[in-house]
């Protein structure tokens, strides 16, 4: 037949496609039947609610945890139990934002609450350096109004010190045509 005329083909097409369906049914009714649901997205959902009440925190922390134990490369759980240990494990929560850090680099906040955790643990030279990464990731935070808070402030001027050397060291590698 040709493909101007119309009339139809006398004899079907064989060529595999019913094998391909087959296939692909095959595969999706092996997954349905075999295939676990991940419960590390649910675990992480029930910690941020249950991190809103203050009473239910140490439940929070747990069950990031619990997640993190099941897949430690997830950012999101780090980095938010990053923010419940700031202040009751400073490094502890170092360490989570240091993994979120590595999972997300460009992730808005993670800098200024690894300076946190390492400001809480009187490290104010290595808070410096975290605050002058959150401004280089996050130019916004250079007016952010916590730098109004008197323990951050007192780490202003090393900051700044610290993102101008970062800025010197990537002019000195950016390629001469983008700069």
């Amino acid at each position: 037949c040709h493909p101007l005329d119309d009339k139809p083909n006398p004899l079907p097409r064989r060529d595999g496609g019913w094998l391909v369906g087959a296939l692909a049914l095959g595969g999706v009714a092996l997954v349905v039947l075999v295939g676990q649901r991940d419960p590390a997205p649910e675990l992480n959902v029930r910690a941020l609610t249950l991190a809103r009440n203050p009473a239910q925190v140490d439940h929070a922390i747990a069950l990031l945890r619990d997640s993190l134990s099941l897949n430690p490369d997830q950012e999101i759980a780090h980095f938010n139990l990053g923010w419940l240990l700031v202040v009751r494990d400073p490094a502890a929560a170092e360490k989570h934002f240091r993994a979120a850090a590595r999972l997300v680099p460009d992730k808005g906040g993670v800098y200024f609450g690894l300076g946190l955790a390492r400001l809480n643990q009187g490290q104010s030279a290595a808070a410096a350096h975290a605050f002058a990464l959150e401004c280089l990731n996050d130019p916004r935070f250079l007016a952010s109004p916590w730098w109004r808070e008197p323990a951050i402030a007192a780490t202003r001027d090393a900051s700044a010190t610290a993102l101008a050397d970062l800025l010197r060291r990537i002019a000195a590698t950016a390629p001469p045509h983008m700069l």
